[in-house]
């Protein structure tokens, strides 16, 4: 919030409005990272979003909350990495 409330406010308008593409435009692949014990986001969100994209992949951890996906990023880079750069390689 240091710079500004900007990013939360569009955060929080993008839950109520449309996104302006279907999600089932997305052709590259893409991980939802999700943890059960989110309070903030419910899991099923990440499932509806998975049933929607053709090249999801969904991660979800049983006991992770939302501030654990600081401690899921080394494994999300090398899910990136394979997915995306040796792909392009």
């Amino acid at each position: 919030m240091r710079h500004g409330m900007d990013g939360w406010i569009d955060d929080t308008i993008a839950l109520v409005r449309p996104w302006g593409f279907d999600l089932s435009s997305v052709v590259a692949p893409v991980l939802l990272w999700h943890g059960t014990d989110d309070e903030l986001s419910p899991v099923s969100h990440s499932y509806w979003l998975a049933k929607r994209i053709d090249r999801a992949e969904i991660q979800v951890n049983t006991g992770a909350v939302h501030s654990d996906a600081v401690q899921a990023l080394p494994g999300v880079l090398k899910w990136v990495k394979k997915h995306w750069i040796d792909e392009l390689d």
